[in-house]
């Protein structure tokens, strides 16, 4: 099941800006992100999130490494993301949960694809994880404690049943979701693409694929942002 919302085609325009090209260009980049958050999903995943707090600040950059390790992903580089509470604070509404750490992977990649991806995870204490994905090099004179300024995308996503799928239909999942979205923002006005997937009738994978133009903000990012999935959550 998928909800595309359609409004001004943001979604192609960022593939424009990153490529000059088509989203097919780019789905190598959403993929990359999928991958993660499959990866990342058993350790929290059959049961609703723990609440966290700062302290597990220390332990997130090796708790990504674990995850990595894992999967058919591969990195050259993986470091912890000093966070600026300040930002974090001013764009954080009063009921939603703050932010507690962010780790920064570059050059990620999956078998046989030419291209990588650098991947931000930020970890939110309700247990929840946004992913930064930005459209171009954000580690060659950055200042990896702000935010990226540039275009690219999100991804939020959460799970509540422990999935059946093996880790190839976990990589086979990830790459039909990828290039169903490029379809989308390819052929229509679309700028989010929510989701889920299930097995055997049964959901167990929620997904928000956000676009941003201008940068990436410490905020979070609800799966449920328009309700539909209430009764899925």
């Amino acid at each position: 099941m998928i909800y595309a919302t359609l409004d001004s085609g943001l979604a192609r325009t960022i593939c424009h800006i990153a490529h000059g090209s088509d989203c097919s260009e780019v789905a190598h980049a959403i993929q990359v992100g999928l991958s993660f958050a499959y990866a990342a999903s058993p350790s929290y995943s059959g049961a609703v999130p723990v609440k966290r707090d700062a302290s597990i600040h220390a332990s997130y950059l090796q708790w990504t490494k674990d995850t990595i390790a894992g999967s058919q992903l591969s990195f050259d580089k993986i470091l912890s993301v000093p966070l600026d509470t300040e930002e974090a604070a001013l764009v954080k509404r009063d009921e939603e949960p703050s932010i507690l750490s962010r780790v920064h992977l570059s050059g990620v990649s999956l078998p046989g694809q030419g291209s990588k991806q650098d991947v931000i995870a930020n970890l939110f204490e309700d247990g929840n994880i946004v992913l930064h994905l930005p459209m171009g090099d954000v580690s060659n004179g950055t200042n990896l404690a702000k935010p990226f300024n540039g275009a690219g995308f999100k991804i939020s996503y959460t799970t509540r049943i422990k999935t059946r799928l093996t880790a190839s239909h976990q990589e086979e999942m990830a790459r039909f979701l990828a290039a169903n979205w490029a379809s989308e923002a390819d052929f229509t006005q679309m700028n989010e693409l929510i989701g889920f997937a299930s097995t055997l009738r049964r959901a167990n994978f929620y997904y928000r694929i956000i676009p941003e133009r201008y940068g990436f903000g410490l905020n979070y990012e609800s799966v449920d942002i328009c309700g539909g999935m209430a009764g899925y959550l």
